[in-house]
């Protein structure tokens, strides 16, 4: 059986929010892997999720002793979390606010209506989060630092944990990143690239993750040589993503990601 785990990039269920595009479904990467492999497929995916649920559902199947063949793991990105049972988007709400550039430019080009880009992303915002999360990013290089590392840390720390609970078990994996993963450097101001780099570098986690093969794109951040399978879907062009507005990948983003990960597979365990 191959357990696959990740956010909107991995759900099955997976609905589009950008209500001007047909409605479409289709298969899955891990359906699509599993189909490559014959095996069964457990998709633990869930739209929306942070890397904290990514790292409790994997655990937990292992602990389970599920008879696991592969486990594939996409990342999502490292600053969301879950507070009182709320999903919040701290980077996301964030340039929502301040830097709205790409979607201003479909309304300029006339590709879309501001009602649209409006409806678009009012599925993933809540106006409460906005003026918390404008004022975060705002504050001193200092508070932005603590909040970097802790960030870096936490999300490190899963990746290190899973990958030595599927070690000591012998199960097979390749991990990968989905969406980008903590661009603070070039959204915030008070904190640039460079700084975001040495706090990856200092991160106790970092020697071990850096060397591991399973690892694909690490440390997943396009400016310090590292790649998501973002970058891979954008790279390939519009028609592998759902819409203009919606950067999921589509059907054949899908395959694409899908392929990726095989080859990877390949190379490691055949």
């Amino acid at each position: 059986m191959i357990l696959a785990a990740g956010c909107s990039w991995t759900d099955s269920n997976f609905i589009s929010s950008d209500k001007t595009v047909k409605q479409e479904s289709w298969p899955m990467w891990p359906e699509i892997m599993g189909k490559e492999l014959n095996l069964k497929v457990k998709n633990v995916g869930l739209s929306g999720c942070d890397n904290k649920y990514i790292f409790d559902a994997c655990i937990d199947e292992v602990w389970k002793h599920t008879k696991i063949d592969l486990c594939v793991v996409m990342w999502t990105g490292w600053d969301r979390f879950r507070y009182l049972n709320i999903q919040k988007y701290p980077m996301a709400t964030y340039q929502t606010v301040n830097t709205k550039t790409y979607t201003d430019q479909l309304i300029g080009d006339g590709k879309k209506t501001e009602e649209e880009v409006n409806e678009f992303l009012s599925q993933y915002f809540l106006e409460k989060d906005l003026d918390e999360f404008t004022s975060f990013y705002n504050q001193s290089n200092d508070v932005l630092k603590r909040y970097s590392e802790d960030v870096i840390d936490t999300t490190f720390r899963y990746m290190h944990l899973l990958a030595i609970t599927l070690e000591n078990n012998n199960i097979p994996y390749i991990f990968v990143q989905a969406p980008p993963a903590f661009p603070l450097g070039w959204m915030c101001s008070n904190y640039s690239d460079e700084e975001v780099l040495k706090d990856i570098m200092r991160c106790v986690y970092m020697p071990y993750l850096k060397k591991n093969k399973n690892i694909i794109g690490f440390p997943f951040q396009r400016s310090f040589g590292g790649t998501t399978m973002f970058n891979v879907v954008n790279a390939a062009g519009p028609n592998y993503e759902v819409s203009e507005l919606d950067r999921h990948p589509n059907g054949k983003g899908q395959n694409l990601m899908a392929e990726k990960l095989m080859r990877h597979y390949d190379l490691l365990y055949r």
